[in-house]
């Protein structure tokens, strides 16, 4: 039997092994998806119209089909019907398919052959116009433990379960009498005593001459696929590695919660978890570590709340607590016991693990109108909770929304930046310390708003980079820095080297990044060299094999790519050495302590090291003092850039500043002959 389920917009949740096995396909991949997704038109047109229709009549139904599968033509037997949650809404639609591809070809022939009656799986039984039994399959006594001695001659009602009224059997033998058959589930009892439920299908047959002859059931044991159907409804609400309610299941619950709450003038609370670290857990011990940790903590939750409140994991390390009829107070003291119980360490096949968790909390009605508001809400003050050094609680404020709404309406103003011409470039010189010598700078990107004034980076980049912005935002940048290459080469102004472009790793597995880059440089005859590319340490140990790809691809090309942040993150050698990097850079937080601070100086030092060892140049940032200099040329740091070599300035001054006396500076040098 095939079985499938998909949420109401027609999105595939579940396929069982039959369904994977028919059709080659895994739930990994077709999770998420529509038919039409999936599917040739043919048969994703009649899955949708099954799927449709149980969402338009809110009840059970049924079609036989026809269909080409791998060049063969089989006949199915459809049923779908809704999954409801407790308020009776659809949340899901269920469908199983049984091939009776036989069957029908056996109805099609009119006939009722030896051997199809005594191999048939399903029990059989023939009775006469009186609905006494004649006759019945072995499938019958396997399936009933009756004999066919026992039954012939008695009718059908030794098999009854008592569970179905009168009134069920006077509709079935309406139905019987008004269109020669019924199908539907029946409830029987074994000869042992114990209840099973089959799916039966009765049919009257009839003489050449019109005339009734007899009743065929058929029927099959579904006891354990309704078990299965029950233990799936279990599966589509609740999070099947920690077993708590999932986001289906908890979103209902939030529902009933918010009734409760308006009738009775009570606050609801929700607390939306998210556990400190736990990606540096899975990349070190491995995800099995990480999915027994999660266990861990899951049941540490549950024992935090009372028995009426509600713990659910939404994804990831990713855990919401729905808390009913509370004060701020008593959710502030169930906070503090999740934070201390969370923080305990955890033991891990042997080895002890620490964690510890970051909660936001936003109550209704007070902080919110609506589930959907709640749960934003209680998501951005748990932000604000790591930010404010992780390990703690943070409720939602007004000071919280107000910086909530600021950021709405930076990322709305940021939406028309590019075409209201407000974006624009700086370049800030980069030089090789040996020689002082311009080898090219960092593009850096400003943005002064009509509406909101000028801009830090450190606001709106974030904003950017957390949604799609940043593709078309890091398009322009590169479109920029080539249109400004070529005007120098127009104006006779010398190359300055490479310029360099920040890419955020949403850019490099969402664009085409190489094909907007060669792009360019094609279309103004670049050299190859004279746009790069910096991208964070994070952003490489990320650990995506697309990037990984990508990045050879780029180097390939001849693209030159520099790590940002170098030694700022979780920093892996045997990462580092298989990627094609040409440049380190030195973070500005360990040069600026270079001079007094000896960690400072072994960490910089360290970094160049590796980038001699892999045969990479390194790249000092933020250099501002004569003594920061002297110890990265000591260390033998290769180039370097900030205010004291060269500020951010915009392209016009940037060419006379650096790359006009460069070249003067260079003339006037007298030739060695």
């Amino acid at each position: 039997m095939l079985i499938s389920i998909k949420d109401t917009a027609g999105h595939y949740q579940f396929l069982n092994r039959t369904f994977e096995n028919l059709f080659y396909l895994r739930n990994s991949d077709v999770a998420g998806k529509t038919d039409s997704q999936v599917f040739p038109e043919h048969l994703a047109v009649l899955f949708e119209k099954l799927h449709f229709d149980v969402l338009h009549k809110k009840t059970r139904v049924e079609l036989e089909e026809r269909l080409s599968i791998a060049g063969q033509l089989r006949w199915f037997a459809f049923t779908s019907y809704p999954i409801n949650d407790e308020q009776g809404s659809v949340k899901a639609v269920y469908c199983q398919a049984l091939d009776i591809t036989e069957r029908k070809a056996l109805d099609e022939q009119k006939k009722l052959t030896a051997k199809f009656f005594d191999a048939a799986s399903e029990g059989i039984l023939i009775t006469d116009t009186e609905q006494k039994i004649v006759t019945v399959n072995p499938a019958f006594t396997k399936v009933t433990g009756y004999p066919a001695a026992d039954v012939i001659g008695l009718t059908p009602r030794v098999l009854a379960s008592g569970k179905q009224d009168a009134k069920f059997y006077e509709s079935m033998w309406n139905t019987i009498n008004t269109h020669g058959c019924w199908q539907g589930e029946l409830w029987n009892r074994h000869k042992d005593g114990r209840l099973y439920l089959e799916w039966l299908t009765i049919n009257s047959v009839r003489g050449e001459q019109g005339e009734l002859t007899n009743y065929i059931a058929i029927f099959s044991d579904i006891t354990l696929i309704k078990a299965s159907q029950e233990r799936l409804e279990h599966m589509v609400n609740h999070d099947e590695l920690t077993n708590l309610p999932n986001r289906n299941e908890l979103k209902g619950r939030m529902a009933q919660a918010f009734s409760r709450a308006k009738r009775q003038g009570n606050t609801v609370a929700l607390m939306f978890i998210d556990l400190d670290n736990f990606k540096n857990i899975n990349d070190n011990l491995g995800h099995e570590s990480g999915d027994l940790l999660l266990q861990q903590a899951a049941d540490r939750l549950v024992l935090c709340v009372r028995g009426e409140d509600t713990v659910a994991r939404i994804g990831g390390d990713e855990f919401n607590v729905l808390l009913e009829d509370v004060t701020d107070a008593s959710v502030a003291r169930t906070a503090e016991r999740i934070l201390n119980q969370i923080s305990k360490p955890y033991l891990i096949n042997g080895q002890q693990v620490f964690t510890s968790a970051s909660i936001g909390i936003a109550t209704y009605p007070k902080d919110a109108e609506d589930m959907g508001a709640l749960i934003k809400n209680a998501d951005s003050a748990m932000y604000l909770a790591k930010e404010n050094g992780k390990n703690s609680y943070q409720f939602f404020t007004t000071d919280l929304k107000n910086k909530i709404n600021n950021r709405h309406a930076l990322e709305n103003a940021l939406h028309k930046a590019i075409d209201a011409n407000e974006l624009s470039l700086v370049y800030q010189p980069e030089f090789n310390l040996l020689g002082n010598e311009l080898i090219g700078a960092e593009a850096l990107l400003r943005w002064t708003s009509t509406e909101h004034g000028s801009i830090p980076p450190n606001d709106f980049i974030p904003i950017a980079e957390d949604s799609d912005l940043i593709l078309s935002i890091g398009e322009w940048v590169i479109e920029e820095i080539a249109l400004q290459l070529n005007k120098w080469r127009k104006n006779g102004t010398p190359l300055p080297g490479t310029l360099y472009v920040n890419v955020a790793s949403r850019q490099l597995m969402r664009q085409p990044l190489l094909s907007i880059i060669t792009r360019q440089l094609k279309k103004y005859n670049l050299p190859a060299r004279s746009i790069g590319i910096e991208i964070t340490e994070r952003t490489l140990m990320n650990g995506d094999e697309d990037i990984t790809r990508k990045l050879h691809e780029i180097d390939m090309e001849g693209i030159p790519v520099a790590i940002d942040d170098f030694g700022t993150g979780y920093s892996s050698l045997s990462y580092l050495k298989n990627f094609p990097i040409s440049s380190l850079k030195i973070p500005n937080q360990f040069v600026d302590g270079i001079v007094d601070d000896e960690s400072d100086k072994g960490i910089a030092t360290a970094i160049h090291g590796v980038s001699i060892a892999l045969n990479m140049q390194t790249i000092a940032e933020a250099i501002e003092t004569h003594e920061q200099l002297h110890i990265l040329k000591e260390i033998g740091c290769h180039n370097g850039q900030g205010y004291l070599l060269g500020k951010p300035v915009d392209a016009n001054t940037f060419a006379q500043q650096f790359i006009v006396q460069q070249t003067s500076r260079r003339e006037a040098t007298p030739t060695s002959r």
